[in-house]
């Protein structure tokens, strides 16, 4: 497999060949349409934060999988990462609830 330039198709490419997935089977027990997964795979699209989220809750791994971790990093860098992409993930979570409130009392 040729060298990857962005981090998140890297590790999206090797977990699928681990899992043993093709494109068109992950896309369908994803939920979506397998040129989203080609759109990714060739960085025409990039996910959002809610598709990674999505992505690795499907794929029964941590969000943190897709995300690179320096050599640079010390410890603490990498646990307030963490932290913060844990509020921003609960965030969206409460964001969420909220759009489903509002479209329910439409």
């Amino acid at each position: 497999m040729k060298k990857e330039k962005n981090f998140f198709i890297k590790q999206f490419k090797k977990i699928l060949y681990e899992k043993g997935l093709t494109q068109q089977e992950f896309a369908k027990k994803l939920g979506v349409d397998q040129v989203m997964i080609s759109q990714w795979m060739n960085a025409a699209r990039n996910p959002s934060a809610k598709s990674i989220k999505k992505i690795a809750k499907t794929l029964n791994i941590p969000f943190d999988y897709f995300i690179e971790k320096s050599e640079d990093n010390n410890i603490d860098d990498i646990t307030d990462i963490k932290k913060q992409l844990t509020v921003i993930l609960n965030k969206i979570s409460c964001l969420e609830a909220e759009i489903k409130l509002f479209k329910s009392r439409k």
